[in-house]
């Protein structure tokens, strides 16, 4: 969702958000703060500020998503420059995106736990 949405906000190197919105997730993964996950990577700034403290342009899609993930719409739109369509529309390639990578492991005989 990250990268669907830093391309319909206009960021140069959309793909960029994508490993943000990856390690936004590790501290639930690894049971671990974020701080003593990312600490040892060799990380740009602006990404360690993104998921650490939602800062920069970076920072402005993970915070939308956050928001749009406990339902704060207005919260959501206020982050970044897009309609809310957009959003919804980035949520949704997302789901796509995501169910069929999970579909490509099980059929490639992957057991997902």
């Amino acid at each position: 969702m990250c990268e669907q949405l830093a391309t319909a906000a206009g960021l140069a190197k959309p793909y960029r958000t994508f490993l943000v919105g990856l390690l936004s997730i590790l501290d639930a993964v690894l049971q671990q703060p974020l701080e003593v996950i990312l600490k040892p990577l060799p990380l740009e700034k602006d990404i360690v500020d993104a998921v650490l403290y939602q800062k920069g342009e970076l920072g402005d899609i993970l915070r939308c998503i956050l928001e749009y993930e406990q339902r704060h719409w207005e919260g959501a739109q206020a982050a970044v420059q897009v309609c809310k369509e957009q959003i919804e529309d980035a949520y949704r390639q997302s789901l796509t995106w995501s169910l069929s990578t999970i579909n490509s492991f099980a059929e490639a005989g992957h057991v997902i736990r």
